[in-house]
């Protein structure tokens, strides 16, 4: 995309230097990236807004209003629909592609991700399933040690499984020229490689999302707690205590946050960015160290006398 101002992206960085260049990507971009993404931002604020109405309306029904329901499961193709077109959208800030081209992309990398995450799911089911049959002895604190020992094992899996996909994802979706079949194995294995500075690096962008994240949710988590004492003291007898025009509030509220969290994305996403500009960096360093070097011909005439 035309007038951006970018840092060189193959360039060896460290931890704190791959943050900087994300965080400069954002900034010194700030007014186009806005321009670019805001239909799209909204698009997923409002979508997001609505499907936070229609939680609200399913906690104060308790669960037994079928049409809470089926707003849910009709809301949710319609939010990845939206994931999908605002990140489409969002990558073409760092690579060249049309729109569709990028949507096509990102969509074939997150059904990958997704069945990795559904493998994952599975084992970790598996252990709950085998640790709950040899506990029969005592079969609830079995289960709990069970269910446990799962969640540990498939946060394990998850770090160690999905943390090296970063590199490859980024590749494949800034280069065009890369093919799908490496992001599978070949592209997960250079990224192993890196999974020390790929942690590190990720473990201080999220601390910083934290934080980001916790300032801006401080009006839509005051509406959900405030709205959640509501509901209980319905159940217990009570009169609501909300105005009739809470639920307005709560969805104007609510499209705002996810609207500024959308741009929020776009600085986790430069981090990724410069990452694999590192990783890719050591990786064309090290391929160039391997070639063998040509022997030095002798460029003298063959009659020269010494």
């Amino acid at each position: 995309m035309e007038g951006l101002i970018k840092e060189e992206l193959i360039k060896r960085r460290g931890y704190i230097a791959t943050l900087e260049a994300g965080y400069r990507f954002f900034t010194d971009n700030f007014k186009t990236i806005i321009k670019h993404l805001w239909p799209y931002a909204l698009i997923f604020g409002v979508v997001l807004g609505i499907y936070e109405i229609v939680q609200l309306n399913t906690a104060i029904s308790g669960g037994e209003d079928l049409s809470d329901v089926a707003g849910t499961l009709i809301m949710l193709p319609i939010l990845f629909i939206a994931i999908f077109l605002l990140d489409g959208r969002m990558l073409m800030l760092f690579n060249d592609k049309p729109f569709k081209w990028n949507v096509i992309r990102y969509i074939k990398l997150f059904l990958w991700l997704m069945l990795i995450m559904t493998v994952l799911t599975l084992i970790a089911g598996s252990i709950i399933a085998v640790s709950a049959v040899g506990a029969s002895d005592d079969a609830g604190a079995g289960i709990i040690r069970a269910g446990a020992l799962s969640i540990l094992v498939f946060i394990a899996l998850l770090i160690i499984v999905f943390l090296p996909y970063v590199y490859p994802a980024m590749k494949y979706l800034v280069e065009p020229q890369t093919h799908f079949r490496n992001l599978i194995f070949k592209g997960w294995k250079k990224g192993f490689k890196h999974w020390g500075y790929i942690f590190i690096t990720v473990l201080l962008l999220y601390l910083c999302i934290m934080v980001i994240s916790l300032i801006i949710s401080i009006p839509l988590a005051v509406c959900t707690v405030a709205q959640n004492l509501s509901v209980s003291g319905v159940l217990e007898g009570d009169a609501s205590g909300m105005p009739s025009y809470f639920s307005i509030i709560f969805f104007i509220v609510a499209v705002l946050t996810f609207f500024v969290y959308a741009f929020v994305n776009v600085f986790s996403f430069a981090v990724s960015y410069y990452m694999y500009g590192n990783i890719e960096a050591y990786e064309r360093e090290k391929e160039q160290q391997l070639q063998p070097i040509e022997p030095a011909t002798d460029e003298a005439p063959e009659n020269t006398i010494y």
